[in-house]
């Protein structure tokens, strides 16, 4: 096996002077998990800091709750007498704030292009690939953390461990997740890079699979010279794109040419437990792709030369992320679970994980996130749901895209239905979901979704007091 050991001398980089400290930065779009974690980073380093998105939710009142000014609804008059202005990619020209900022000529920074300065100061240990960043990365988190080397985090979303997608320490690393879906993970410039796996996703974007995989050779590329990459060889992308580059490389897969080999998987109730190397670990989480996550996370582990022991434990104390797997609502006939899966290839995965613990219990609830989306990946959502043995769908969430003629719940559910022996619905809201006694219900999209299966479970919960 290939034995690769990061330098020392890289470990040792001085920190830069918070450029920012004192200074009032205003963040467009800070109700995103990775803007707002951006705006809690410059907070806790004494920047000034306000901002303003659409609507409220549960990420604007954590941040008020962290003493930062946010402002609902976008307005001129929110933007007062700041040095930068940090914006999401989803932000238009015609957005008020920033078209005062344009004309008083205040600095304006995308959110990849600040994170990749504010990254610039330290070890970079990103998590990229189309699934899996957000789960991977908390991992990673989580253990280096747990076991005994204090890192930095920005990932996209909130891990239970500590309450929040940001932590930060008296640290060199930085463990932080990386977005392809706008391009910008190739500002950043990593000492150790881990790869999940290439799928058809963000073509709205890129428009090929093929433009992906070049994006992903490009940000192996950027990669500094001395850096690391970890990945997953059964992915045949990724096998690609790595044979294409001469950057120090680590793999992991269940095939026996990895570097790291995966083995003797055994799902548990709650859990599953895994060999890596022939050195048996458990994660509290269930799946295929879950292994392969935490694999990778334990790779990380080793190269950053913590003890097989200390990773074992931290990997058993990992409480997730907030909206993968989540438990909303448990009872003695009842378990509802919140997920985040959008893309068909997470949806499938996510369905037989629960199907072969639940079978014939489980009841798959799905609100397909934008109709650009939903048109690019019709085929395979026709078979993303072959083992739901209860399907229902709720409307598009258009995310602001305009509809798309012939692209709706009614007409996906219809194709769906004809290779099905149980006929799958489209219901309206989640009032008309109908479940027997012992279901498992599992709720899974990237919208509205998630505070609606929270705002059902509590309800209930009220009801049965």
């Amino acid at each position: 096996m290939q034995r690769v050991k990061v330098q020392t001398s890289s470990l040792n980089r001085s920190f830069k002077t918070w450029p920012y400290k004192n200074k009032k930065i205003h963040f467009i779009g800070i109700g995103g998990i990775g803007v707002s974690g951006l705006a809690k980073i410059c907070q806790f380093n004494q920047s000034i800091v306000s901002g303003s998105d659409a609507k409220e939710s549960y990420i604007t009142a954590d941040l008020e709750e962290c003493g930062i000014k946010v402002f609902i609804g976008h307005q001129e008059e929110n933007l007062q007498a700041c040095e930068l202005v940090v914006i999401s990619s989803a932000i238009k020209e015609d957005n008020p704030e920033l078209k005062k900022a344009r004309r008083e000529k205040i600095k304006v920074m995308l959110r990849g292009q600040f994170l990749a300065e504010l990254l610039e100061s330290f070890f970079v240990i990103s998590i990229a690939g189309s699934h899996g960043k957000t789960t991977t990365s908390s991992l990673c988190s989580v253990l280096l953390n747990d076991a005994g080397l204090p890192s930095n985090f920005l990932v996209g979303g909130v891990l239970k461990n500590y309450g929040s997608q940001v932590g930060t320490y008296q640290s060199k690393n930085f463990v932080v997740e990386v977005d392809e879906s706008d391009g910008s993970f190739l500002q950043v410039a990593s000492d150790i890079a881990i790869l999940t796996n290439i799928d058809n996703d963000h073509l709205n974007y890129y428009k090929t699979i093929d433009n992906i995989a070049k994006a992903f050779e490009t940000f192996v590329a950027k990669a500094k010279p001395s850096a690391v990459i970890i990945y997953n060889r059964d992915d045949k992308y990724l096998a690609q794109v790595m044979k294409k580059t001469e950057v120090k490389s680590i793999s992991f897969a269940l095939s026996e040419k990895a570097d790291y080999q995966i083995s003797e998987i055994k799902n548990k109730p709650d859990s599953t437990s895994f060999k890596l190397n022939n050195e048996t670990y458990e994660i509290p989480l269930i799946g295929l792709h879950n292994v392969y996550n935490a694999s990778a996370a334990i790779i990380l582990g080793k190269i950053m030369e913590r003890e097989t022991a200390q990773l074992q434990h931290a990997l058993k104390g990992f409480k997730g992320v907030g909206r993968r797997q989540d438990i909303v609502y448990q009872e003695d006939d009842l378990l509802i679970i919140d997920d985040y899966a959008h893309h068909p290839t997470e949806v499938k995965k996510t369905i037989i994980s629960y199907q072969q613990k639940y079978q014939d219990r489980l009841v798959v609830v799905f609100e397909p996130h934008r109709y650009t989306r939903t048109h690019e990946c019709w085929g395979e959502f026709l078979t993303a749901f072959d083992e739901a043995p209860q399907l229902y769908l709720l409307p598009i969430y258009s995310a602001g895209e305009a509809p798309i003629t012939n692209v709706s719940s009614e007409q996906l559910i219809k194709e769906i239905n004809q290779k099905r022996k149980v006929a799958g619905k489209v219901i309206s809201n989640l009032a008309e979901l109908k479940f027997a006694k012992n279901s498992i219900v599992l709720a899974m999209g990237a919208g509205p979704i998630s505070k609606e299966i929270r705002s059902f479970a509590k309800k209930l919960k009220n009801d049965s007091l």
